[in-house]
């Protein structure tokens, strides 16, 4: 597997790998991150086409748990991403995502965006 894939526009697969390591990648979750990459895409452009960085994307069921993720984590299927929107605070970013149709949550350093069904939260 290829880490310099481009899965969109502004994403390559290495952003979305711990380590960079392909580790647990299947050919479902690579269509996943493609679906994640192409949601990026949205979120970019509602945030005024900043940059973003990816802190964290697909994990597998270890890395979440030694994360400290929740069970069954969309991580672990490569629907979610925890972003960092250049320029602007997680508060900013969820303000300008109000409408976004998935899940969305708010920390102190990041955000998180997720493919499942429609939610808030704020956390830590």
């Amino acid at each position: 597997m290829d880490n310099e894939q481009s899965l969109s526009q502004h994403f390559m697969l290495r952003e979305f790998l711990y380590e960079g390591k392909p580790d647990g990648i299947t050919s479902l979750i690579l269509n996943h991150l493609i679906q994640t990459a192409h949601a990026l895409e949205e979120v970019r452009t509602l945030c005024g086409n900043r940059a973003i960085t990816i802190t964290s994307g697909f994990r597998t069921p270890r890395h979440n748990k030694d994360v400290g993720g929740i069970p069954h984590s969309l991580h672990c299927s490569g629907l979610a991403a925890d972003i960092v929107v250049e320029g602007l605070n997680p508060k900013e970013v969820q303000k300008r995502l109000q409408n976004w149709n998935g899940g969305l949550g708010c920390y102190s350093e990041w955000t998180h965006v997720d493919l499942g069904k429609k939610r808030r939260w704020w956390g830590p």
